[in-house]
Formats: C-alpha cells, structure tokens, sequence
C-alpha cells in the first residue's frame, strides 16, 4: 500500500495521528484524515508538510483559541458594563446615555 502516516507537532514532540491516510479534508482551522478503513480524525491544526516519497504528513496544531462569548470581566471592563459580579454599575436609558447622576 501506498498510504501515508499522519503526526502532529504538539509543544514541540511528534505524534502518529493516522496509519494509510487516504484523504485529507480542510475544513476551516480543521484538518480532517481519512483512513483507508473508512475510521476519521479530525484536529484543529494546519498542513505543514507532506512528503509523498517518504509517505509522511505532518501537521501543526493550531493553539486554543478563547471563547468569545465568555465576559471574563475586570478592571479593562468600560463603566457601566456588566462584569462578573453582577449586573451594570450604571443603569442607562434606551438612548444609551447613563441614567445616574453624581
């Protein structure tokens, strides 16, 4: 068979991911193995080689990106912006102008 091996650089050391990879799908940040046996493996990572003669693919993973949906709150929080403590300091009016008065 002429199948390739797929590994991916972790904090700097290889590891085998897929024996007979038949096809390589990128999908997004994704990359997606096929094995020959139909069996997938899909990682977050990016195609840093291939090396048909040797019948290696290597790739690289792609760090973790946050959550954007999560506030994480703290002293950069604008005024009035809800924080991990609870709701706005300052209650605002439909027009977006704070309703408190010093």
């Amino acid at each position: 068979m002429c199948e390739s091996s797929a590994f991916i650089r972790r904090a700097g050391r290889e590891e085998k991911l897929l024996d007979d990879v038949a096809a390589v799908f990128v999908r997004g940040e994704t990359i997606e193995l096929v094995g020959v046996l139909g069996n997938r493996v899909s990682v977050r990572a990016e195609l840093a080689e291939i090396d048909l003669m040797a019948h290696r693919l290597l790739l690289h993973e792609r760090p973790a990106q946050p959550d954007p949906t999560e506030k994480r709150g703290g002293p950069d929080d604008a005024p009035g912006e809800p924080g991990p403590g609870g709701p706005a300091t300052a209650p605002r009016s439909r027009s977006g102008v704070s309703t408190s008065r010093p």
